[in-house]
């Protein structure tokens, strides 16, 4: 299951910076999605906080409702981030560098390196999930599926989507995951209900400010439906204004090694 989550979350982050559907505001879309690629180009690194509640309804298993609290320090050249999480009032911190990944055991106060293979799946979604230019670039033929508002400050950018058209770039997505997540049944399972979201885009920087998502998403697995249903808020800051994200010694010196639970 947390393999099909990652790339459905993703897909929001993808998703960001496109405008208007109408044929009056074409011109002013164009604009908009070039001056929000050349930003995203310049951009290298930023702040992230975000709240994420999420529903999973089917299936045998009967999970709860969950709450995610994350606070982030991105990098993205290298790909580098610093990240607190906070999962049903237990926080865990993690580091992830060129170096590995750390995370700290939130019970045992114990840090924790990541084994290597974690590491290199890391590297290789991080291109296409991470760089807003490569996100941006897949998005292209799908700017006239949006709408933009103008404010004083700020572009406002909504997408209400839904059906097979969305259902492909959802497949796109996950075919940025390393080839042995992905599997025909696995993208012949997916049915995009609804997603809703809105982003509000600094006029002047072109950088996205805020962002709020709903989705409603199906999974077919062993011929039962899995409803996903799930909402995100986010506000990002401190555009390239963090210092350079490194893995402190102290988490180096004390980590113990995790073996690969794969």
């Amino acid at each position: 299951m947390k393999k099909i989550l990652l790339p459905v979350f993703s897909l929001f982050f993808l998703m960001l910076l496109m405008a208007a559907c109408s044929a009056d505001e074409k011109t002013q879309l164009e604009d908009i999605y070039q001056q929000t690629l050349t930003a995203s180009e310049e951009l290298k690194n930023f702040e992230m906080e975000a709240e994420v509640n999420q529903q999973v309804e089917g299936g045998e298993v009967n999970i709860p409702p969950i709450s995610t609290t994350l606070h982030s320090k991105i990098q993205l050249e290298p790909l580098a981030f610093f990240q607190t999480m906070d999962v049903m009032d237990q926080e865990v911190e993690m580091y992830y560098t060129e170096k590995g990944i750390y995370f700290k055991d939130p019970q045992q106060g114990q840090w924790i390196k990541g084994p290597k293979e974690l590491v290199d799946q890391l590297n290789t979604v991080s291109a296409h999930q991470q760089n807003p230019t490569e996100q941006l670039k897949q998005l292209e033929d799908f700017v006239n599926d949006l709408q933009v508002e103008e404010t004083e400050n700020s572009y406002i950018l909504s997408l209400s989507a839904s059906g097979e058209g969305f259902n492909k770039l959802l497949e796109e997505q996950l075919n940025n995951l390393p080839e042995a997540e992905i599997t025909d049944e696995l993208l012949n399972s997916l049915n995009l209900h609804q997603l809703d979201y809105t982003i509000t885009v600094n006029k002047k920087s072109y950088y996205p400010e805020n962002m709020t998502v709903d989705m409603d998403l199906d999974i077919e697995e062993n011929g039962t439906t899995i409803n996903i249903s799930q909402q995100m808020e986010a506000a990002y800051s401190n555009f390239n204004e963090l210092d350079n994200i490194q893995i402190p010694q102290e988490v180096t010196d004390t980590a113990i090694e995790m073996e690969n639970p794969m």
